[in-house]
């Protein structure tokens, strides 16, 4: 269990070099208002992913023995081939408005930087679907590989675009763009080409028909989701400007990097969770328990551990200002992340067990909850309070979801026994 682990973690540490050396670079260079956009940037290709995904990424991880036929596979991903063309559409209507640019764009708002960010978005979004693909057809070693590649390509050029363009604008994003599309070439290949192969036409087969019954509702819930952890930076913005949004959210980006904890166990083992509770629900059950525990153990240990050292993590390696709010944003974040990776695990249950309906109403109901807060409340405070409504929604969501994983786990159970 331990090597498969490990592979999981070496992906992930991919994820690092960008926060760990681009990122104080980029801080350092355009400063905290820059780094505000640029996080708006990278919230708005988080919350386009699960539209263009189309569920297509974990849906095939969970039905991987329905789908390993190819011509299963491409009338599955013409579905988002037909589909790309109107989130194009419905992306360039909304972006006309100009409240909305001025709000994710601010004074660097220009049409080079929207399109910039549209291509971004697109390969990001496709990128995250075929690591889907390679992960349902177990290449988890040149995944990683690629993954590597790319992380190392994207912080070389990322850096030199900052030593010689002093300013923030549209290359740096385009330069971004860039990265993501060499990454899809790579990811395309390993995936037959199943990326770029067009096969358009209106027939779908039941086996199709079926797998979007169980993907589709992981959009909404993805984008629900997307408002619990991710709004509150455009309130933020609203009521007290971009560089308080860019002081919030360097805090929040290394202390969410607790997160990383839960992603080797959902990476390595869905499949092996999905395929354990199709055969034996008490051997699943075991197998869930025992890597959720050892989850929240490294999980409080990141908390303990990142706390104490946090004043030498961001004054003096990433060169943030340590203001007087910044000890209570910290806690906050932690605690808000120890919850995330909780209401993770009951997530990954919830989708195992193909009760992707009722994830979808547990995580509205984290997400209305934070979002009123944010709209009614946080106007008449600080912005550090947001942070407060991020742990308090979380940990709402979590008590929807305990109560129906429970439930499902003892009716399961009693199904056994009859």
């Amino acid at each position: 269990m331990f090597k498969s682990l490990f592979k999981g973690i070496l992906f992930k540490v991919f994820d690092f070099i960008r926060p760990f050396i681009v990122i104080p670079f980029f801080i350092r260079t355009y400063g905290v208002d820059s780094y505000g956009i640029y996080v708006q940037i990278i919230l708005l290709a988080s919350l386009s992913f699960p539209i263009i995904d189309l569920g297509i990424g974990m849906g095939i991880q969970r039905y991987s023995h329905q789908l390993k036929n190819i011509n299963d596979r491409l009338e599955v991903f013409k579905v988002q081939k037909l589909f790309i063309p109107v989130f194009l559409v419905a992306y360039l209507a909304i972006i006309s408005n100009k409240s909305i640019r001025i709000l994710l764009f601010g004074k660097f708002e220009s049409l080079l930087l929207i399109l910039a960010t549209l291509t971004y978005i697109i390969f990001f979004s496709l990128n995250n679907t075929l690591q889907g693909v390679l992960r349902s057809d177990s290449k988890i070693g040149n995944l990683i590989k690629y993954r590597g590649l790319f992380a190392v390509f994207e912080a070389v050029i990322l850096i030199f675009i900052l030593q010689v363009h002093q300013k923030f604008d549209f290359i740096y994003v385009f330069t971004m763009a860039l990265a993501q599309m060499l990454y899809f070439f790579f990811l395309n290949k390993e995936a037959n080409g199943i990326g770029s192969r067009f096969h358009i036409d209106l027939n779908f087969t039941d086996k199709t028909k079926e797998f979007f019954g169980y993907s589709l509702y992981l959009i909404p819930s993805a984008l629900i989701g997307w408002i619990t952890s991710s709004s509150d930076r455009f309130f933020i913005t609203g009521y007290f400007g971009a560089e308080q949004t860019g002081y919030y959210s360097a805090i929040a980006q290394y202390a969410g990097y607790m997160n990383l904890i839960v992603f080797p166990f959902t990476f390595v083992f869905f499949k092996d969770y999905g395929r354990l509770y199709d055969e034996n629900f008490k051997k699943f059950l075991r197998f869930y328990l025992k890597t959720f525990f050892l989850c929240v153990v490294f999980s409080l240990s990141y908390f303990i551990a990142f706390y104490f050292f946090s004043t030498t993590i961001y004054e003096y390696y990433i060169g943030l200002e340590i203001r007087p709010e910044f000890y209570t944003l910290l806690f906050w974040f932690l605690i808000s992340f120890l919850l995330i990776n909780i209401s993770s695990f009951l997530s990954t249950y919830m989708l195992v067990s193909k009760n992707t309906k009722l994830m979808l109403f547990a995580v509205l109901v984290g997400a209305l909850a934070n979002f009123i807060l944010n709209c009614f409340f946080l106007k008449n405070y600080t912005y550090v309070h947001a942070a407060y409504y991020w742990a308090f929604s979380v940990g709402f969501q979590i008590i929807v979801m305990g109560s129906i994983v429970v439930r499902n786990i003892l009716k399961f159970e009693k199904n056994i026994i009859r």
